[in-house]
């Protein structure tokens, strides 16, 4: 359930950040503010549950479809993150921005997938 919470946090994210940009209004300051920390929001969740699913199969019923919830949550995330990097920013601050923010990214899903996803071994092996 937090996986499709954070997917639709996401989402509204995105849909907010697309308005704001294309069409500014008076006050957009305080909502571009507020979204950078929804945006953090739903990816503390998808992050959340990608830790809570870690040692869990993926044939597990429910595991694969959560996942991937997650990780659609963190790409629109990103995404929306990115769209307001170029809204504010100069294209050149924006690109050394978002290098920043995929090279962290980068680590962490390294992190992730060759640390806390690596299966123990059994005894005997």
């Amino acid at each position: 359930m937090i996986a499709v919470f954070s997917v639709w946090i996401a989402l509204g994210c995105l849909v907010t950040a697309l308005l704001t940009v294309f069409r500014p209004d008076a006050g957009a300051d305080s909502v571009v503010t507020l979204l950078m920390y929804t945006i953090a929001a739903s990816a503390t969740l998808a992050a959340g549950v990608l830790w809570a699913l870690r040692k869990r199969p993926a044939d597990e019923a429910g595991v694969a479809g959560q996942r991937l919830q997650a990780f659609a949550a963190l790409l629109i995330d990103s995404v929306t993150f990115a769209l307001i990097l170029f809204a504010l920013l100069s294209w050149k601050n924006a690109l050394m921005a978002l290098g920043l923010e995929y090279g962290f990214l980068w680590i962490c899903w390294y992190g992730y997938s060759r640390v806390v996803l690596v299966e123990p071994k059994e005894k005997g092996e």
